[in-house]
């Protein structure tokens, strides 16, 4: 029973987080103790987290400062939902991250944020490649199944090339490929393949005594049924001897 010494409460008998307004026909004057059922009853309809705070607040669970900040965090758990929604949008993404970046370089702050930056970095990567957060990683990732079906970021679509990496994109896979193009994707021109992909020069020795010099030590692993890490350790003085190879190399710049 309601005590008759409660100070009245006007009540919206819609709420306004479900569109109730101020209006005369909305309001409902209630008892403190009549204010929290209501919002108690609403909780339990709606499951709405905002008349959780209010029916905590007013049966004494709780008091106002402790009921700002619950309404505080709530509200900007639904401004992170609202914001993911709308960043669902490319075009809204693209706004979002030209407006990070111009924020994050005209900040007095800049210089030092990259300084904190490269400072924390080698402590995350240690972190990163420990055991135990390497299993929690695998195991986050194959309960969200990533990169898996309709959640693989290239799904439905196929990369074609005109043979430029300028000419690289992809393409719904049940569009046709345009004439001068081929499935497929060009990483790098070809004026920038000598420089990117072959840094050095390697001279192979066989068990038989013939010299093969390559700038490929990968396809010549590949072709010749040889394990690349093995012969990478020859190269760097790890391993002495592997299946009789040797090998040396050196850099294209040098010679």
């Amino acid at each position: 029973m309601c005590r008759s010494n409660e100070r009245a409460h006007r009540h919206h008998i819609i709420p306004r987080y479900m569109g109730g307004t101020d209006v005369v026909e909305n309001i409902v004057e209630v008892t403190i103790t009549q204010h929290a059922m209501f919002h108690f009853c609403n909780f339990q309809l709606w499951n709405n987290e905002e008349d959780k705070i209010a029916w905590k607040m007013l049966s004494g669970q709780i008091n106002v400062d402790e009921a700002k900040y619950q309404a505080m965090l709530l509200g900007c758990k639904k401004g992170r939902e609202t914001q993911k929604e709308k960043l669902k949008d490319p075009k809204n993404l693209m706004l979002y991250v030209e407006k990070c970046r111009e924020s994050f370089y005209s900040s007095p702050h800049k210089d030092e944020i990259i300084q904190k930056l490269k400072d924390n970095q080698p402590k995350a990567v240690e972190a990163a490649r420990t055991p135990e957060a390497i299993k929690k990683k695998k195991k986050k990732l194959k309960e969200i199944e990533h990169q898996k079906g309709e959640k693989n970021s290239q799904y439905g679509t196929m990369w074609i090339t005109d043979g430029t990496k300028e000419g690289s994109y992809r393409i719904k896979k049940d569009n046709p490929i345009p004439e001068g193009f081929r499935r497929g994707r060009t990483l790098y021109d070809d004026d920038q393949k000598e420089e990117l992909f072959y840094k050095y020069v390697y001279t192979i020795i066989t068990p038989e005594g013939e010299t093969i010099i390559t700038k490929s030590l990968t396809n010549y692993c590949k072709n010749n049924n040889l394990n690349q890490r093995s012969m990478s350790a020859l190269v760097l003085g790890k391993l002495k001897s592997y299946k009789g190879y040797k090998v040396t190399r050196k850099e294209l710049q040098n010679l």
